[in-house]
């Protein structure tokens, strides 16, 4: 195997690994996501002269929440910054608002004089998105807040923090469905061990991946966080080869995970090759309760238990804990190729806190994740989606639905006004 096809193999493995594990976060299906190309009355309006009303009561239209992404031509995400021209709204764009914000139905008669009036219906709800010569004031009322210094999204469903030397290392978790309201979360691991046939094993963990935020787009429903990793073996630099977007909604998180793997597997990896991706929760998560899709229970204490390895048998689609520090789902949804050749995600679950495994801010672990094998995987291009999911109110038994209801929703009908 080549220099340059070892190194890509690395970075792959690594961003792949970090990604895999945070597709993951839902209640309900909450934000409704309206293309562009559906608002025909408002494409080539400028973005700033658009606003997005609606009246709970039948009354006085009032403004709302809202955002409007801006995507460029090859369909990727712009991010927040100076602007070289006027924003304006395209067919690929989406705007976007809280299904909750959304009112009953009005008359034009009853919304501010604009240039262009549509109306939206969702869920048998109404909204109404105007672009006004003479734009007033926005609402000042917003879903998800991120901290630039911190690196870190705060909803009322969850906290979630990256280390800021390592834009990968997920090092906060704070689930606000929880009566503790502590952070669970030692840090989020990646660990691999690669067996390469005919030449040696090599060791990588989450912090041999360099990786910076590229970039944000920051709104009152959801924020985008760019993440560009590089993978460095030893002297050998590479140039970013992954770009990840992370989602952060509401009440939900999802990443898709575009894996570009540059080798065949099962001809150049020894089946000893081993990856494991996940939370290593610290001591606050003790007594919560872990569920997997292939049915069984554990308890998470720190003492290792013969339930815990029974978790791992079988395929996994998701896992759920809950307990006093509270509760989420974790899903994960396999490529098609990968699953029509039997290649399927695995639960693993450690949970001893005398077994170490440092870098860790807390000795020991309680660590839960999912693992692939690496070895089978041929080469080309695989689009893993994972999915963290916070339910105010956790009820064992309905993980799928709460990973199924955690997306936006389409309006139902549009019409210009």
């Amino acid at each position: 195997m080549n220099p340059k096809s070892l190194t890509a193999l690395f970075s792959f493995l690594a961003v792949s690994l970090g990604s895999l594990f945070f597709l993951q976060t839902a209640a309900a299906a909450s934000v409704v996501e309206v293309s562009g190309k559906d608002l025909p009355a408002l494409l080539g309006q400028p973005v700033a002269a658009i606003r997005v009303y609606a009246s709970p009561d039948g009354g006085a239209a009032k403004p709302i929440p809202f955002q409007v992404d801006e995507k460029d031509a090859k369909g990727q995400w712009l991010m927040d910054g100076p602007a070289k021209t006027v924003a304006i709204l395209d067919p690929q764009d989406v705007l976007l608002f809280h299904l909750d914000d959304a009112g009953l139905a009005l008359q034009g008669s009853a919304l501010p004089a604009a240039a262009a009036r549509m109306e939206i219906a969702a869920s048998g709800k109404f909204a109404y998105a105007v672009a006004e010569e003479n734009p007033g004031p926005k609402s000042t009322k917003s879903y998800v807040s991120y901290q630039a210094g911190q690196d870190r999204v705060s909803t009322a469903f969850y906290d979630i923090g990256f280390s800021t030397r390592q834009a990968l290392v997920q090092d906060v978790l704070i689930l606000r469905n929880g009566k503790a309201q502590a952070d669970v979360l030692d840090r989020f691991k990646v660990r691999f061990n690669l067996a390469i046939k005919n030449f040696f094993d090599f060791k990588i963990e989450e912090g041999d991946v360099e990786a910076r935020v590229a970039g944000t787009r920051v709104g009152p429903i959801r924020v985008i966080r760019r993440v560009v990793a590089t993978k460095k073996l030893g002297p050998i630099n590479l140039i970013p080869k992954s770009v990840t977007d992370f989602l952060f909604y509401p009440n939900w998180v999802e990443v898709p995970t575009r894996i570009q793997n540059p080798i065949d597997g099962p001809k150049f990896l020894e089946d000893k090759t081993q990856g494991l991706s996940g939370y290593d929760f610290s001591s606050a998560i003790y007594g919560s309760v872990l569920y997997a899709s292939q049915g069984g229970t554990a308890t998470l204490n720190g003492v290792p238990e013969a339930a815990e390895q029974g978790l791992g048998q079988g395929a996994a689609t998701w896992w759920s804990l809950t307990g006093p520090a509270g509760s989420l789902v974790v899903g994960i949804q396999n490529d098609g190729k990968l699953e029509a050749l039997g290649i399927k995600p695995a639960l693993r679950v450690i949970d001893d806190a005398k077994q170490g495994a440092p870098p860790e801010g807390e000795t020991g672990q309680s660590l839960v994740g999912f693992d692939l094998p690496y070895h089978k995987i041929p080469k080309g291009s695989f689009l893993i989606q994972v999915k963290q999911v916070f339910p105010w109110r956790f009820e064992h038994g309905r993980e799928t639905a709460y990973l199924e209801a955690a997306k936006s929703v389409s309006a139902e009908a549009i019409r210009a006004l």
